[in-house]
């Protein structure tokens, strides 16, 4: 959060979105894009426990 805040990254890579957030996903997204960061969920396949 820091290093995109100072706008030091561009592109925040997870697996998926559950690793980066439980929830509250499309927020932190919104967030990330107000600091000019996105970020890019390589699985989009629901996990199984």
């Amino acid at each position: 959060m820091e290093m995109v805040s100072e706008r030091r990254v561009s592109k925040v890579i997870v697996a998926y979105e559950d690793r980066l957030t439980r929830f509250g996903f499309e927020n932190l997204k919104r967030l990330f894009l107000s600091f000019g960061a996105e970020i890019e969920v390589i699985n989009h396949e629901e996990k199984t426990p």
